[in-house]
């Protein structure tokens, strides 16, 4: 079966993090992961399309809190990029699931079809 390609989608990091370390970690993972998998059977891209406002950093809060804490916080920079069969979120450390849902959240409310997500860690 042939699929029209696979779009990497990196969550994005708190923007006071991201200042901090002087760079996104998620967004470093996918274009790598994107770079192993050229010349595989699917085309596969990078599309930076979610964005982040502040608000508290989540490893700090409780299961209840992270939930409540991106509510409203992420959103779609730009509608109608994301055109592949396949569309798979990054993100570096998967806790609670609170960011991935959230995502998927909003990318569902702007058309945007979530097929998986791919996690570096798991923490408890």
């Amino acid at each position: 079966q042939h699929f029209p390609g696979c779009t990497l989608l990196p969550l994005p990091p708190n923007p006071r993090a991201r200042r901090r370390r002087g760079f996104d970690q998620t967004s470093l993972l996918a274009h790598v992961a994107c770079r192993a998998l050229r010349g595989s059977a699917t085309e596969v891209s990078v599309a930076s399309i979610l964005a982040r406002r502040g608000g508290a950093a989540q490893k700090t809060l409780d299961r209840q809190r992270r939930a409540r804490n991106l509510n409203g916080k992420l959103y779609v920079r730009r509608r109608g990029t994301v055109t592949a069969a396949r569309v798979v979120l990054i993100d570096d450390v998967y806790t609670t699931g609170a960011t991935i849902a959230t995502a998927r959240a909003v990318l569902g409310a702007a058309g945007v079809v979530i097929t998986g997500a791919v996690v570096i860690a798991h923490t408890t």
